[in-house]
């Protein structure tokens, strides 16, 4: 640049500038901590809905273990082994 293309520039200008940039980004870290306290609190609903799966899950086993170790489960098992080797027998030499 040469000393003619400089042009004077207004201090008031660049004070006024700076205070747009100032407020510009005082909007931004303010959404970007809406952003963060909605996502905190996304988090927290994620959790607790993590909690009620892992209770059901936990429950649901709870209720197959007792049905597996209830006598008239065993039972049935046993009574039908034999149809349930047949049937393995018979699927093998099908192939």
């Amino acid at each position: 640049m040469s000393s003619s293309e400089i042009s004077k520039v207004d201090p008031s200008d660049l004070l006024e500038a700076t205070k747009q940039e100032l407020l510009a980004t005082k909007r931004e870290l303010r959404s970007a901590c809406d952003a963060v306290y909605g996502s905190s609190a996304e988090l927290g609903e994620l959790r607790a809905q993590l909690n009620l799966a892992k209770d059901e899950v936990k429950s649901a086993h709870d209720r197959n273990m007792l049905i597996l170790n209830s006598f008239t489960w065993k039972l049935g098992y046993l009574l039908m082994a034999p149809r349930r080797l047949l049937l393995r027998v018979l699927n093998i030499l099908g192939k």
